[in-house]
């Protein structure tokens, strides 16, 4: 009888069976630049890529990058991108959910609530830029061209195309 050179351990890890994914759990708790959730596991950067927490504040200038370089700028610390639904999440849950968004109206923004209207974000987050610009998000839209975004100034959430140039807030 023959045998196959195959572990289950083997065939376990190629099907992905005990594998780590980024499902929102954090390891440890909240650093002092990071803040927990209050209604989730999911610990956020207190400021966007480019700043820095001074223990009242974000300081710096915020930092705009396409969104493969805020992937990687948040990999490189361990961290991604939250997807669209943690930044629903984060607004308070107001919206629809994009992709279920009926398809004649895809490409109108959602409007939710604005982070500082919105408990469980403005206690979160104190400090963002204040130009009402988009952060990105890990969803992607249209076939990866685009990739969905969210400000925290106005509550929208709304699609742009990779290319373009939003802040980043990590998550882990």
């Amino acid at each position: 009888m023959r045998t196959l050179g195959f572990s289950i351990f083997a065939i376990l890890v190629a099907l992905g069976v005990g594998a780590c994914d980024s499902s929102g759990m954090a390891e440890g708790p909240p650093a002092e630049d990071e803040v927990q959730s209050q209604t989730s596991a999911l610990i956020w950067s207190r400021c966007v890529g480019g700043m820095s927490w001074d223990g009242a504040h974000c300081v710096g200038e915020p930092l705009s990058v396409g969104w493969d370089a805020a992937k990687r700028k948040c990999a490189d610390i361990g961290k991604r991108l939250p997807t669209v639904d943690e930044a629903n999440e984060l607004l308070g849950g107001a919206c629809a959910v994009p992709e279920l968004q009926a398809e004649e109206n895809i490409d109108r923004p959602l409007v939710c609530v604005p982070c500082a209207e919105t408990a469980s974000c403005s206690q979160l987050l104190v400090d963002w830029p204040t130009d009402g610009a988009d952060e990105w998000t890990a969803t992607v839209y249209d076939e990866g061209s685009s990739s969905w975004g969210y400000s925290l100034i106005s509550g929208r959430i709304d699609n742009g195309a990779i290319i373009n140039a939003y802040y980043f807030r990590c998550v882990r």
